[in-house]
């Protein structure tokens, strides 16, 4: 993509162009950044472990260290706890580079008490330790979804990621709300605004009880969180929801805007919509 050409491509990485007639993932762009050690045959053996076939791909990184995020869809662990080798490798590979960048990378210096406060991770390390130490693992799972309702798409045949399987990853929830959730507040929104019987007195409680707020609320503080983790800590984030194309370009896009001042620019907000809305399918129909 036109994005992955403004950076240069860093080693651990490579542009997979496997999809080029769109028979790995119908949905995903032709071409995508997957581990370098990660083989075309992986790839196809990934996705098809992946709700949609959307397997993890990079979506912003930069040429000097590991510290990247990236996107999918729940994993198809179902209530038989299904795994898959590919797949596992696949964000083995991903925290991996963490390790690989160590020597290279330039510590952040910046003390415990504020990367706590910048990032929620009660895991940060002291300036005085290089970057690549990490405490704890070193990939960071977002789900962006309440433990409720990934919990409940196992019946279904997904659900989440395991992290007895996944040793190198944490996972947390973050608890945002589903589409359907979305337009209901939405709704509710909207009539307590067109209301005329809304007075200016009852207008305030009308607004919390749609629930947006709290909607926005919770995505800001994903968004935040990814970029405070891939910047402070100059880790890798993997976020997914259940299909990866809603709340997940949501947390996508706006940590990028967070991280990157390219994509405060009206060029880089121009292809920052293609990249991660466009070309990473998000049912816009819908």
């Amino acid at each position: 993509s036109p994005d992955h050409n403004r950076r240069v491509v860093p080693s651990p990485w490579r542009i997979c162009r496997v999809n080029a007639d769109f028979g790995v993932s119908p949905t995903y762009p032709r071409e995508f950044v997957v581990p370098r050690k990660f083989s075309d045959e992986d790839v196809v053996r990934a996705a098809s472990f992946r709700s949609e076939r959307r397997l993890p791909a990079l979506t912003w990184g930069n040429d000097v260290d590991a510290a990247s995020i990236w996107r999918c869809s729940q994993p198809k662990v179902g209530l038989q706890s299904n795994q898959s080798p590919a797949d596992e490798r696949f964000l083995y590979l991903i925290g991996q580079a963490v390790s690989m960048s160590n020597a290279t990378t330039t510590p952040v210096h910046i003390s415990p008490e504020l990367g706590y406060l910048l990032s929620g991770d009660a895991d940060f390390v002291s300036p005085s330790s290089p970057v690549g130490t990490v405490v704890g693992a070193p990939l960071r799972i977002f789900d962006l979804r309440p433990r409720s309702a990934a919990m409940a798409n196992r019946a279904s045949g997904y659900g989440y990621e395991n992290t007895t399987h996944y040793p190198t990853c944490s996972l947390q929830f973050c608890n945002i709300g589903n589409i359907h959730a979305v337009k209901e507040s939405s709704q509710r929104l909207i009539n307590a605004c067109a209301s005329p019987s809304s007075s200016d007195v009852s207008f305030g409680s009308l607004v919390e009880d749609s629930k947006w707020p709290s909607h926005i609320r919770l995505i800001l503080n994903a968004s935040w969180q990814c970029a405070a983790t891939v910047h402070c800590r100059r880790l890798p984030v993997l976020l997914h929801c259940s299909h990866g194309w809603d709340r997940t370009s949501q947390v996508s896009a706006l940590a990028q805007i967070m991280l990157d001042p390219f994509y405060r620019t009206f060029d880089g907000y121009r292809l920052l919509v293609e990249k991660d809305w466009l070309s990473f399918g998000h049912p816009f129909q819908t």
